[in-house]
């Protein structure tokens, strides 16, 4: 009879799963426990590594936005200085 965790698995895993948890000195459920766990964090840690990739992305968005402005500002710069002196002459 197979444990309460592991009833609804495929022979091959289950026998896995079975040799595992001996070789361990753990019962079944508790290694399932321990998989599932891992499984979880490890699904946790790739969703918070996502999450900085699209905040650098964006970071980087804002960035170049930001730079375009400034370019933006020292062309009209550029042009009020040269009215400036046209007008100082």
């Amino acid at each position: 009879m197979k444990d309460f965790l592991v009833r609804n698995i495929e022979d091959h895993h289950y026998i896995q799963i079975q040799s595992l948890a001996r070789e361990k000195n753990i019962s079944m459920n508790e290694l399932i426990k321990i998989i599932l766990t891992r499984a979880l964090v490890e699904g946790e840690t790739d969703s918070l590594k996502r999450q900085m990739i699209n905040h650098m992305n964006e970071q980087n968005t804002t960035t170049n936005q930001l730079i375009d402005v400034i370019a933006k500002l020292i062309e009209n710069i550029d042009s009020l200085n040269k009215v400036i002196n046209h007008y100082m002459r």
